[in-house]
């Protein structure tokens, strides 16, 4: 929350600068998303067994808000943060035995767990070809993405609590694209992502199409696609989500 609060700042204290040519846009989304999460984590010489989220914990599939804040500096530069977060929750007797940071969650034990994930981006787009009279609009994006993932396994039955936190942050590079189809409505595409070589990778792509009935003022909708992975030798933790969005925005 912290960081989120001093880059709200940085940007209300850039818009105070704000000449009549630029613009500053809020945007809420709201996200429907499927989730498809993977872990293995040894301790301690006891090998981690592999384990997918949603089958063997039974976690729940969650929506997920979006906020973003661009401000457009000039017609071709914008600079834009965005934040989005989530919390996933299962409660399970489990169908196998569970090796997850040097505990052993056995067969037949009920295991409460939980995955949290915040996600960070600060970006800047820069827009180097407009053309067909300004209707195809194409930037390269540079970003620094945040993420912070959390996973928790909890076995009452048992007296076995244990946690694990993967946090790391990420240079990315990415291309945007907007065509105006018709008055006032427009369809978006953007992806960006970076590899960490063998420790991961991080990318993050979606589709949508956005109409101005009014000034000021667009809704927007399409489908988005994200997925993390950090590795450690044999040990790893995968996050896929992608799912439907819907969405407004208000500039100023």
């Amino acid at each position: 929350m912290k960081n989120i609060f001093l880059a709200v700042c940085f940007f209300l204290s850039c818009a105070g600068m704000v000449q009549a040519e630029q613009t500053v846009e809020v945007e809420g989304r709201y996200w429907f998303t499927d989730l498809d999460a993977k872990a293995k984590v040894t301790t301690s010489g006891l090998s981690g067994t592999d384990i997918n989220l949603k089958s063997d914990l039974g976690l729940k599939d969650e929506d997920m808000p979006d906020f973003r804040l661009t401000w457009n500096i000039n017609e071709n530069n914008s600079l834009r943060f965005a934040y989005t977060s989530v919390e996933y929750d299962g409660d399970k007797n489990v169908t196998k035995t569970i090796n997850f940071d040097g505990k052993t969650y056995t067969a037949g034990a009920r295991v409460i767990s939980a995955l949290d994930l915040d996600y960070y981006r600060l970006g800047w787009i820069w827009e180097f070809l407009n053309a067909a009279d300004d209707k195809v609009d194409i930037g390269l994006l540079t970003e620094i993405k945040g993420f912070s993932v959390k996973a928790k396994l909890d076995a009452p039955g048992l007296s076995i609590s244990e946690s694990e936190d993967f946090e790391g942050a990420l240079p990315a590079l990415g291309l945007t694209c907007a065509v105006d189809v018709y008055d006032n409505f427009e369809v978006n595409a953007e992806i960006s992502g970076m590899t960490a070589g063998s420790y991961g990778y991080l990318y993050d792509a979606e589709i949508g199409v956005k109409w101005e009935p009014y000034e000021n003022f667009a809704i927007e909708g399409g489908y988005r696609v994200l997925e993390i992975k950090g590795e450690d030798d044999s040990d790893f933790a995968k996050v896929s989500i992608d799912g439907p969005y819907l969405g407004a925005l208000f500039s100023f």
